[in-house]
């Protein structure tokens, strides 16, 4: 089973650790939970399928309507596509 799996092609992780899961309390600032939620999707969640999308819907349970347009607009564009 072992040798099976490693020969197949790798595309994403097929599971999730809850900790890559956790918003945390203190992003109250836009510019800062906008950075944190970019370099977090970027460094931990862009291997897992429907991992972003999941931690996305967190952060906005979290903080309503804290969250603006312009920033999930922001979060949702590909690193590529922006001028950081």
């Amino acid at each position: 089973m072992t040798q099976k799996r490693l020969s197949e092609d790798f595309d994403s992780f097929d599971s999730i650790d809850p900790r890559m899961e956790r918003v945390p309390n203190d992003l109250n600032d836009h510019h800062i939970r906008t950075e944190y939620i970019e370099n977090h999707t970027n460094w931990f969640l862009k291997n897992h399928n429907g991992a972003k999308d999941f931690f996305i819907k967190k952060v906005e349970e979290k903080y309503g309507c804290k969250i603006r347009r312009m920033e999930k607009k922001h979060i949702n564009q590909s690193p590529a596509s922006r001028n950081l």
